[in-house]
């Protein structure tokens, strides 16, 4: 959950992440990583503030729900009144 939150901050901050994964570049998400996640990380007493610091907001699992109805309705040919 903590990972798709993430995610979501990053594709918002980095201009054209999407392509850049897509031919292989990680480079500017590695970069936004450490600067975001890796070099503070240990500076949060726990996860959740890390979030709030990253994210603006704490853990929400909603964001991870949308992830895997997006995710998964167009791959299983699903109805939204199924999820």
């Amino acid at each position: 959950m903590y990972a798709v939150q993430i995610f979501n901050k990053a594709r918002l901050e980095i201009p054209e992440l999407d392509a850049h994964i897509v031919e292989g570049n990680f480079k500017p998400l590695k970069t936004w990583l450490n600067k975001h996640i890796h070099s503070l990380g240990s500076l949060h007493p726990s996860g959740d503030e890390l979030m709030k610091a990253v994210t603006g907001s704490a853990l929400d699992p909603s964001v991870f729900l949308k992830y895997l109805t997006d995710k998964y309705t167009p791959l299983y040919k699903l109805s939204h009144t199924h999820i």
